[in-house]
């Protein structure tokens, strides 16, 4: 892991995931320049992290909660809303206007829904694939 300043590894549970993408929206709209290293799902990335050997992690809630209760890490949120299962765990939101979490799979996963019109969620569809897909050509994202 590098001390160096301007060098900070950023883990994520691979490329071209929501949560790679999320790291790449908050290097994009705070000028942070981090290194992403993917790793091959959340387990091994969070291995690293709590090991020293990556600098921070953009991760889902379900499988880094353990440890932020644990306060094994200094965690911040991305949704606009604090949870209430965390309710001191600021959002970053909170610092960095704007930023939202991307809500894949949010019913899968507990969250909760947004209400709206069919009209509502098409612009909110159009939005974040504007949003996304700005992050996706400027950071050279792939799926591989």
């Amino acid at each position: 892991m590098s001390r160096e300043p301007g060098k900070i590894n950023m883990a994520s549970s691979g490329s071209g995931t929501s949560v790679h993408l999320s790291g790449e929206l908050f290097k994009s709209m705070t000028g942070c320049n981090m290194l992403h290293v993917p790793y091959k799902g959340a387990g091994p990335a969070l291995t690293e992290l709590m090991g020293g050997q990556v600098d921070v992690i953009f991760d889902n809630l379900p499988s880094s909660i353990g440890h932020i209760r644990a306060a094994r890490s200094a965690p911040s949120r991305s949704p606009a809303e604090r949870d209430p299962s965390l309710p001191d765990v600021p959002t970053v939101a909170e610092t960095v206007p704007g930023y939202e979490e991307m809500r894949a799979r949010l019913a899968e996963l507990g969250g909760k829904p947004i209400p709206g019109t069919p009209d509502d969620f098409g612009k909110v569809i159009a939005a974040e694939t504007a949003k996304w897909e700005k992050v996706v050509i400027s950071s050279g994202a792939k799926v591989e």
